[in-house]
């Protein structure tokens, strides 16, 4: 089985392993001084001897996908994740921002209550008499009845109309026009 060296790993030696040094490949190196540049960044060794005490070392695993962090690179991915933080909330704080806006916008643009879903009568209106204690007339019915779906709100007016069978659409108005015509057939 191949064990894997962190990064910061260049030359290995075990207590009690093959003897023999392992070193990091080199990738390239200064043709002047010999100085090395720049190692090879995935290195494993195959060494059964010297694996099994790489086993319990903190600097080395079994998987290439695994391989351990060096300090400075947690260092790094510590403030790279509290970057990634800052702007996720920062983010959040816009996307917020937005939402109330667009809220404010909309209230501006359209009242927050449907105007016909709003019904004021006059003390006295609905009054199934003529004012004068005499049975209304036909016509008086009908007005009384217009008066009476008039005062009820839109959607009530489209609940009665969908269990009439009537079409639900149009203003208030219309909606009122549709019960009366209704009543009246």
């Amino acid at each position: 089985m191949t064990m894997y060296a962190r990064s910061d790993v260049v030359r290995i030696r075990p207590e009690g392993g093959c003897g023999i040094p392992h070193v990091r490949p080199v990738r390239k190196k200064d043709p002047d001084t010999g100085e090395v540049l720049s190692y090879i960044p995935i290195w494993g060794i195959d060494c059964p001897q010297c694996e099994a005490h790489l086993g319990a070392d903190p600097q080395w695993s079994k998987s290439r996908f695994r391989i351990p962090l060096t300090p400075d690179e947690l260092e790094e991915l510590e403030e790279q994740r509290q970057l990634a933080e800052a702007a996720l909330e920062q983010q959040r704080q816009m996307l917020a921002q937005q939402a109330l806006a667009q809220t404010q916008t909309l209230r501006g643009a359209q009242p927050a209550i449907d105007p016909d879903d709003i019904a004021i009568t006059k003390s006295g209106e609905g009054v199934e008499d003529g004012g004068d204690g005499t049975s209304p007339g036909a016509g008086q019915q009908a007005g009384a009845r217009a008066e009476d779906y008039a005062a009820l709100t839109k959607s009530e007016l489209k609940d009665l109309a969908r269990e009439r069978g009537l079409t639900v659409g149009g203003t208030h108005a219309d909606l009122v026009q549709r019960h009366v015509e209704f009543d009246n057939t």
